[in-house]
């Protein structure tokens, strides 16, 4: 196995904007462009599809330009230490330069990854944001460098409830967590907040006693968990919550007075849309820190 050393990917990266530099004559319009605005580290398992995921960077970097540094982990504990680098490259519609992004595809076996933090240290972007994307759900424990938000889909996990609960335990560290399964949510999100924007729904509030929320599948995902937990937290105060198995997921509200109030759910993003996001804010979200609590509990009571 050959050691990693970060001076040696530098001077690749180098290189390769070198040799895309000579593409273009001096004077040339149609130039390259570096783009760079943060490093995304991404840990994938190496079965993941390479092209899917070269597919959700390259839509992420027309408005969040990265270095992207790419982990695919192969399962074992022999010693594996590879890598490439790449750049991925796009010409806005109305321009004539290329926007390119550079990426460095590192591959590992798990039996190597406590080498690599030193590595992905040094090959940071200088003085520009870190962030974090567990595409397995598997690795969000693999030992990483300090960045700014560590981000990944608790739905995809092996034990979904059980991921919140893990989250919810790894949220009050220094890095933010996030999660995309509460992200799908932000347009019912919205929906909601809306219907409660009209006086006469916003008067019907306190009367609300009981939370229903239908889900597809047999068993509760963790989108049904956070949407409770941010009604709950919403409210202010303790509801009885409810799930139920449906055709479609919505939401139903309950109480002495009214009539069952039902709020359908909406189409949800793809994992490009949902990544451009979570990255438009590298900071906490103290309103996802706090649905993220309550939907933990509730997590824990339905895996009880």
């Amino acid at each position: 196995m050959d050691t990693l050393r970060s001076d040696q990917i530098l001077g690749e990266l180098r290189e390769l904007w070198a040799s895309l530099g000579k593409a273009a004559e001096p004077g040339d319009a149609q130039g390259v462009v570096r783009a760079c605005s943060l490093t995304l580290i991404v840990f994938a398992e190496e079965a993941d599809d390479p092209a899917s995921i070269g597919g959700t960077l390259a839509e992420l970097m027309r408005e969040h330009p990265h270095r992207a540094i790419v982990v695919r982990v192969r399962p074992g504990p022999a010693a594996l230490l590879e890598h490439r680098v790449l750049a991925q490259c796009w010409m806005p519609s109305a321009g004539r330069q290329q926007i390119c992004c550079e990426q460095i595809e590192i591959t590992a076996a798990e039996g190597s990854l406590a080498d690599l933090p030193p590595v992905l240290l040094a090959l940071r972007a200088p003085d520009l944001p870190v962030a974090l994307w567990y595409r397995s759900a598997r690795l969000f424990d693999a030992p990483a460098p300090p960045s700014g938000k560590r981000i990944l889909d608790s739905a995809a996990a092996a034990e979904p409830l059980a991921m919140l609960q893990r989250l919810a335990q790894a949220s009050p560290a220094a890095s933010p967590v996030a999660d995309l399964a509460w992200t799908r949510l932000t347009h019912w999100r919205e929906i909601l907040a809306q219907e409660f924007d009209n006086p006469a729904s916003a008067a019907l509030l306190p009367r609300v006693a009981e939370v229903r929320v239908f889900h597809t599948g047999q068993t509760v995902p963790p989108e049904s968990c956070y949407l409770a937990g941010w009604v709950l937290d919403a409210l202010g105060r303790q509801v009885e919550v409810r799930f139920e198995a449906a055709a479609e997921g919505a939401i139903e509200f309950r109480g002495p007075g009214f009539p069952p109030l039902r709020i359908a759910g909406c189409a949800t993003a793809q994992e490009a849309s949902l990544l451009r996001e979570e990255l438009g804010i590298l900071g906490r979200d103290p309103v996802y820190d706090r649905a993220l609590v309550l939907a933990a509990r509730i997590a824990g009571r339905d895996r009880g």
